[in-house]
């Protein structure tokens, strides 16, 4: 997992476990900061992919917090069509990808669903999705 502070910038190329790939358009996310989770191609089955909890995130202050969905659009899980917001789009490697967005305080642990809802087999790009992180007004960091 990687944390690049304000990194989710137009025409910035970014690593992860998967390899690179270029923000073409980050839009009103422009500054934000971003967290690379573990990525499928890199750890390969999907032993982590169907859990109910993929990510724990404690935050140190008011944050919005914003998901960048990699994978296929019409495969989005329950725990983030349903209890986030859809804001807008971004631009990676050429491709419109949706984002989710919603509001956590300082102190509070948030849980990150993963890729498939839990139980579910679905074969799919295991690409992870990004979270990235601003000031509770939306502002970057």
């Amino acid at each position: 997992m990687f944390y690049r502070p304000r990194q989710f910038t137009t025409n910035n190329t970014l690593t992860d476990a998967q390899g690179s790939w270029t923000i073409n358009n980050a839009g009103s996310f422009q500054g934000w900061d971003v967290l690379l989770p573990p990525n499928g191609g890199k750890h390969g089955s999907v032993w982590q992919y169907d859990k109910a909890t993929f990510i724990n995130i404690t935050l140190n202050r008011d944050a919005r917090l914003a998901v960048v969905w990699r994978a296929d659009p019409s495969k989005v899980p329950n725990w983030l069509k349903n209890n986030w917001s859809q804001q807008g789009t971004v631009r990676i490697n050429n491709a419109d990808r949706p984002v989710y967005t919603k509001n956590f305080l300082a102190g509070q642990t948030v849980q990150l669903g993963s890729v498939y809802d839990p139980g579910a087999s679905q074969a799919q790009n295991l690409y992870t999705y990004l979270v990235l992180f601003g000031e509770k007004d939306g502002t970057p960091r």
